[in-house]
């Protein structure tokens, strides 16, 4: 009753192509022609994939879309992103080459400067007339306590990974494939609380409701998060080469692209509660 029900809600109709196990090759495909809600991700009818993974919730065109955006409006520099390229910087420098071999050391500079970096994600990118000026940025300081946390709870989920799949701590040896299960949760990680900033600072909800949130969010979007991570990755590790200049205007671009992930994600009413699944 419930599958019927959800058939008739909407204005899509679907294209996809029912099995029919009866069917032989002599009968043409049956096209499921389902009505679906226009924020479907997935017909709830048949499975078939909607375009919505091809276009607003798909990680490539949300950054190619953001990257013809920033080449057509001109360069600025800012304070703000001046800071901030400083921040990205003394961080790398300390947490790659300074305290790489101490390993609590090395979690307490990022446990302490990242938050630095997060601020932004509060700002309200989708106007044309945002801006990273300081006073804004000052302005969201006041979620670096909230940020910390989240941090925080970061550091020990990837401490309690390294205890057990190196034996960190534990002077036992362990098998060699939990290196390889360390590294897949460790990145499966990013993309499970991809959102978390997101809910946080512009949806104002506490940290344990965001990560819980935010992983049921992405249950049908998660490789789009990792994908689009890794291409905002790229993109300022290109923008370091000349000597991090770069990262002046690659990080608030970086931002810009992230932050309208996460409202197309809002829109098609992933972050709501009592969402109805696709089957």
């Amino acid at each position: 009753y419930k599958t019927e029900k959800m058939i008739f809600e909407g204005t899509m109709k679907c294209k996809g192509i029912i099995k029919d196990k009866k069917n032989t090759s002599n009968k043409k495909p049956k096209i499921c022609n389902a009505v679906i809600d226009d924020h479907a991700i997935f017909c709830p009818y048949c499975g078939t994939p909607t375009q919505a993974l091809k276009n607003e919730l798909s990680a490539q065109k949300v950054f190619q879309d953001g990257i013809k955006d920033f080449r057509s409006t001109s360069l600025k520099f800012t304070v703000t992103g001046i800071f901030l390229m400083i921040i990205t910087l003394i961080t790398l420098y300390l947490v790659f080459f300074v305290t790489a071999k101490l390993y609590y050391v090395n979690n307490l500079v990022i446990l302490f400067l990242v938050p630095f970096l997060l601020i932004p994600f509060g700002f309200n990118w989708k106007s044309d007339n945002t801006r990273l000026s300081f006073r804004n940025y000052l302005s969201g300081l006041k979620y670096y306590p909230h940020l910390w946390l989240f941090i925080l709870m970061n550091l020990v989920y990837y401490f309690l990974l390294k205890v057990i799949c190196t034996g960190f701590l534990l002077s036992v040896a362990t098998d060699p494939i939990l290196h390889l299960v360390r590294l897949i949760l460790a990145i499966y990680w990013l993309a499970v609380v991809f959102a978390v900033p997101y809910l946080i600072l512009q949806k104002k909800i506490p940290l344990y409701k965001a990560l819980k949130i935010s992983y049921q969010a992405g249950s049908e979007t998660r490789w789009q998060h990792f994908f689009l991570l890794i291409f905002i990755a790229i993109l300022n590790l290109i923008a370091i080469i000349p000597l991090g200049l770069g990262l002046i205007f690659t990080l608030p671009v970086s931002y810009k692209i992230i932050d309208q992930y996460y409202r197309n994600m809002d829109e098609f009413q992933l972050f709501t509660s009592g969402r109805k699944k696709n089957v």
